[in-house]
């Protein structure tokens, strides 16, 4: 990954593929929680972590025109989610993510500068330490682990 904390794949044609051009990407991961503090305990707060929680994704760069660009145009324009797997050097994020922002600009006629940003719908699945190593060392070395995982969670 050569410096880059985080790296967006996008399912195109049942294998995962870098966006192109990524300059930038960045995740944030949150949980559903209760705040359950009553003015009888001790003064410190207590919360109750319940089910559910949410991964937002950004992603932005330079790119010619390209497969994957066009895949995101698309998402956004068709309000779709589009099956997405992140990794970093000791994690992995596999889901159904909405873009729901994007824009882009045309300083020359060869590329197009874009930022988008992405929600989860649904469940996904985040995994670090040696299972995330390992689900690294399938998607690069087997296509066909890359479509099974494509199938688990729905092509668009």
């Amino acid at each position: 990954m050569e410096g880059r904390l985080w790296r967006l794949y996008v399912l195109i044609d049942g294998t995962y593929q870098p966006f192109a051009g990524a300059t930038q990407e960045s995740m944030s991961l949150s949980v559903q929680s209760v705040d359950r503090t009553n003015k009888d305990k001790d003064g410190f707060r207590r919360m109750l972590r319940v089910d559910g929680g949410q991964a937002d994704l950004s992603l932005s760069g330079v790119a010619k025109p390209s497969e994957s660009l066009d895949r995101l145009r698309q998402a956004w324009s068709d309000k779709t989610p589009l099956p997405m797997y992140a990794e970093s050097n000791d994690a992995v994020l596999i889901g159904r993510f909405f873009a729901d922002g994007y824009s882009e600009t045309g300083p020359n006629n060869a590329s197009v500068q874009f930022s988008t940003s992405f929600k989860s719908t649904g469940s996904f699945s985040y995994v670090i330490g040696t299972d995330a190593r390992l689900i690294k060392a399938a998607r690069i070395f087997h296509s066909t682990i890359q479509q099974t995982l494509a199938a688990n969670i729905g092509a668009p």
